[in-house]
């Protein structure tokens, strides 16, 4: 008898009253855990020497998947002197008890009502049996916990049976039994008090009070055991050096480090690494240790920028830190070739990960069982895939050219990263393609020639061991720099290939043109870089090559546009040029002015287009000489602004901004290219994730924003992008009041009137919204919310709605929805129109009985304009709205020529379809509907349902309407 054994019975005592509850149970079986556990502590301590050590460290090995009858069958391996098989009442119930514990009371098993007293009686039975026939059970005993050694003396605590607790010391020579070590537990009987039976790591006390139990292996290569708390649901780890040695030996996929980290081996594809973006690799790391966000991050560039070099070097620093910051990395290569930079050809790389089964048993072989077989492994997969979601510990996984997984094995590893704990797991893809991918991206881009000068400074120094002189020599020399670069576009791989070449041949012109025109090179980078693309931006990379201004690399979006809807492409042309853009193939230097990354890609982009059938080519020529399209300026702010834009990839952010203020400066540059100047340099922003740099450009011209609506519009759309909707409006309100009351553009004021409304509109509804959640259901806190803001839905409607109808009264609508933002007009008055009604019907159907707070003549108003106005899939939207009006309204005259939404009352094939609105009866006749809905008028209209009609005859005295369908 020990503590351990008195605090389980002391437990179930208190549990007597309550035998068949889970907990009672539960204590029962733990309470015979502990002793078998106890038990095997015992015998492969004491006969250490005796019992064969593969026997020992496979026990340990399988405990995790040990049935209870394996573990009485190494019970009865490790019991050499028949301590605890000591006669055959204790070998009969031993042997019989993993049946009653697996095949008859096992997890997931429906007792019926007497079955749980007979298995707690079975469990008091095997307790009453083990403890009075086996001497070591029976005996009681002291447990000792040994927390340090001053010179020859250890000492530490010691629990007796009773639970009493007392300081415990002891020298070498006063003791026999089990070598004391640190941080073990050990047992001793009273009638041999200092001889010492070690325990550890099957028993480990934790504390005076706390007890942890031996539940299973987790991880070999560093010892960690998976233990429960006695008398308690939570589970604990600790790692032992003794069983890391027990199963030391060289690991074929995994290599161990001093900081405890597991990870994968993998070859680096880099001699040496040199860091070539400072804040680059800062924002990795700032993920992996820091982001609470997000699980995944993309690594995206152009093939040869060094994103593999990057990523693998993060997995090796976390590898050699002092300090352990994940459990396991997992780098995983979907390579499959690379590119020589001695040779200069392309070799294929073989045993690439190709697909998401194949990932995820890379990960359990790191994770789990390093010698796990492929078939067993498809045979359990779902429970490995169980496994990786649930782990414990931190996970850090590396997929490195994602691009090259097949479409669908990618959308299905996406699937599966979203499913990951960000609390347990990070990942991190490197990839060529940009879109389709989860959570944080960063770029990682070519090098400008600085920075290709210092990164051929540390080759030739690492590499070849030159001398600071000569390669100053090279480096120093601008014109050979220049030269360098254009021929490597600055991309790390072919700077290598350039650092061979030159060791070898010095700065032979023929070898360096070899350099710069390479075709394997240029295959191994742009090669794939159409079977990337989307079918959408297949036709744009194949079809625009004549538009193509080739002395500076530009195309013409607006002639994009024409071409393209010419050629009956209809798609979205703003999400493909988006996905060109994220490919690099283009880049966006305005609105309406994309560029050719390089001539490669236009030299490719050529090839594909006179791949095209002839039909094709003469009907793209044709289009072209129709619009008369040219591709020559003359005004030099146009190619300065060219200039700024062609070289901004090689500028940082605020090299940019300096360059570009430098032009919106300068008072003979017209105040048409100072618009696009500033248009572009905020899209490019924009663009970067830089909006609060291009918020700040619009303040500091704030005297130049406010003269122009598109400007205006694109600054308080920013602001509303970086969630500052309420400094947007005071813009939007800003530019309106600017405007000249006797001279005001009706197209201006419309446009940045209805974003005003709908932004305001979105700022009541949010508030709304958070306002009722941090309620948290309290119905009296949520009732005064909705009626503070049904005043504020009145005042946001009295602030709007009678301007709004203002401007559509005094104006035609062929006035209002015209000039060159007619499309932005037409869609930002349809939100606008669409927030005012909404928000009018809400307060109408919350405020019947308050005619102040309400104007449903001016709401009227506003439905029939957008009716009549704009674009059909609001329709649905107004006209339920007007009905809702109109249901509470008694005094409104129903009028010929209105849209109304019916409510279908019956159907008749004789004579149609009957509705009701209001008080009114509609038919709408048979004659309006063509042979094959007459034959099916019953299915296609349903009673109950509605339908949209258009009223041709009003009947006030017999309340009657005369209605056609709305088709």
């Amino acid at each position: 008898m020990d503590f351990i054994i008195n605090k389980f019975n002391n437990r179930i005592k208190r549990y007597r009253r309550k035998k068949n509850t889970v907990i009672f149970q539960s204590i029962l079986r733990q309470r015979t855990d502990y002793l078998l556990t106890l038990s095997i502590a015992y015998l492969l301590e004491k006969n250490k020497n005796e019992i064969d050590f593969d026997s020992h460290s496979k026990f340990i090995y399988d405990s995790s998947k040990l049935s209870t009858g394996h573990y009485i069958k190494y019970l009865r391996e490790f019991d050499l002197l028949k301590e605890i098989f000591v006669n055959k009442k204790v070998k009969e119930t031993l042997n019989n008890f993993p049946n009653i514990r697996n095949n008859r009371y096992a997890h997931g098993f429906t007792m019926t009502e007497s079955e749980p007293n007979k298995f707690n009686d079975y469990m008091i039975d095997l307790y009453e049996i083990l403890i009075n026939e086996i001497e070591f059970l029976k005996s009681e005993y002291f447990y000792y916990y040994v927390e340090g050694k001053e010179q020859d003396e250890y000492f530490g605590y010691r629990i007796g049976p009773d639970g009493e607790f007392d300081e415990w010391s002891i020298t070498p020579k006063s003791f026999f039994g089990s070598k004391l070590k640190l941080y073990n537990t050990y047992i001793s009987t009273p009638s041999k008090p200092n001889f010492y039976i070690k325990v550890s790591p099957f028993i480990q006390l934790q504390d005076e009070e706390t007890a942890l139990l031996f539940l299973n292996l987790e991880e070999k290569l560093t010892g960690r055991i998976k233990y429960s708390k006695i008398l308690s649901e939570d589970e604990s780890y600790l790692e032992w050096e003794e069983i890391k040695d027990l199963f030391y030996s060289p690991d074929q996929e995994r290599k161990l480090s001093l900081n405890g980290l597991i990870m994968n081996k993998f070859e680096n594809n880099y001699t040496e690494y040199f860091n070539l973006d400072d804040n680059l690799e800062k924002s990795i790391n700032d993920f992996l240790i820091k982001n609470t966000s997000s699980v995944a991050l993309t690594l995206w560039g152009h093939g040869g920028v060094g994103k593999t070099a990057l990523v693998q070097s993060t997995c090796n620093k976390l590898f050699n830190d002092p300090k352990k910051f994940f459990d396991y990395v997992v780098f995983i290569s979907a390579k499959d070739r690379k590119f020589n930079y001695m040779s200069g050809e392309i070799e294929p790389l073989e045993n690439n990960i190709r697909s998401l089964n194949e990932v995820l048993y890379k990960i359990s072989q790191v994770l789990f069982e390093p010698m796990l077989e492929y078939d067993y492994f498809l045979q359990k997969i779902d429970e490995f895939k169980d496994k990786i979601f649930s782990i414990s510990q931190k996970v850090l996984l590396v997929i490195d050219d994602f691009e090259t997984f097949d479409v669908s094995e990618r959308e299905q590893i996406i699937e599966f990263v979203k499913k990951l704990d960000i609390n347990h797991h990070k990942v991190i893809f490197t990839s060529r393609i940009k879109h389709g991918l989860t959570g944080e991206q960063l770029t990682s881009v070519e090098l400008d020639k600085s920075a290709s000068a210092d990164f051929l400074t540390k080759v030739f120094k690492s590499e070849f061991n030159w001398n600071v002189e000569r390669i100053a020599e090279l480096v120093s020399d601008s014109s050979k720099i220049e030269l360098i670069h254009k021929a490597t576009e600055g991309r790390p791989l072919f700077l290598y290939q350039f650092a061979y070449m030159y060791k070898s041949y010095n700065f032979v012109d023929y070898h360096f043109k070899m350099l710069a025109t390479n075709e394997n090179a240029k295959k191994f980078l742009y090669e794939r870089l159409y079977d990337y693309l989307s079918n959408e931006a297949k036709l744009i990379f194949k079809y625009s090559y004549p538009i193509i201004i080739k002395e500076s690399l530009s195309i013409n979006i607006s002639v994009l546009r024409y071409l393209l809807n010419e050629l009956q492409c209809q798609f979205n042309v703003d999400d493909a040029l988006d996905e060109l853009n994220n490919l690099r193939i283009t880049t966006k230097d305005s609105t309406d002015l994309h560029r050719i990354y390089s001539e490669d890609i236009l030299k490719i982009m050529g090839d594909y287009y006179n791949g095209n059938d002839i039909a094709i080519k003469e009907t793209i020529i044709s289009i072209i000489e129709q619009i008369g399209w040219k591709n020559n300026t003359t005004n030099i702010y146009i190619d300065l602004l060219d200039k700024l834009n062609r070289d901004r990839d090689y500028k940082s952010e605020q090299e940019n901004i300096d360059a570009y203020r430098k032009l919106l400066n300068d008072n003979n540059c017209s105040v048409e290219i100072k618009i696009k100047a500033f248009s572009s340099i905020t899209g490019y922003l924009k663009n970067m994730n830089s909006r609060k740099y291009a918020i700040n450009l619009y303040k500091e011209f704030s005297y130049f924003t406010f003269s122009h609506v598109d400007l205006v519009r694109m600054f308080a759309l920013m602001l509303k992008e970086e969630r500052e909707v309420e400094e947007a409006c005071k813009v939007l309100k800003k530019y309106l009041k600017s405007l000249d009351k006797h001279n005001k553009n009706i197209n201006d004021e419309i446009l940045i009137f209805s974003i005003l409304i709908t932004y305001e509109g979105i700022r009541l509804l949010s508030d709304r919204k958070i306002k009722i959640k941090n309620a948290h259901d309290d119905k009296e806190i949520i009732s005064e919310i909705r009626q503070k803001f049904k005043q504020k839905i009145a005042k946001f409607i009295s602030d709007y709605q009678k301007k709004l109808v203002r401007i559509i009264s005094e104006n035609t609508a062929s006035q209002i929805i015209s000039g060159k933002n007619k499309e932005l007009i037409k869609s930002n008055l349809t939100s606008a129109i669409n927030a005012i009604v909404k928000l009018g019907t809400e307060l109408n159907n919350i405020s019947i009985n308050d005619s102040n707070l309400i104007n449903r003549d001016n709401t009227i108003i506003l439905i029939k304009f957008g009716l009549n106005n704009l674009p059909n899939h609001i329709h649905e939207t107004l006209i339920s709205c007007k009905n809702n009006l109109l249901a509470t309204n008694n005094n409104y005259i129903i009028e010929k020529g209105e849209k109304i939404s019916l409510r279908i009352t019956g159907i008749n094939k004789k004579y149609g379809v009957f509705g009701k609105i209001n008080d009114f009866v509609g038919l709408i006749h048979i004659s309006n509907f063509h042979e094959e809905q007459v034959n099916n008028l019953d299915l296609i209209f349903l009673k109950g349902n509605y339908v949209e009609a258009l009223i041709e005859h009003v009947n006030k005295k017999s309340k009657k309407l005369r209605l056609s369908l709305i088709n």
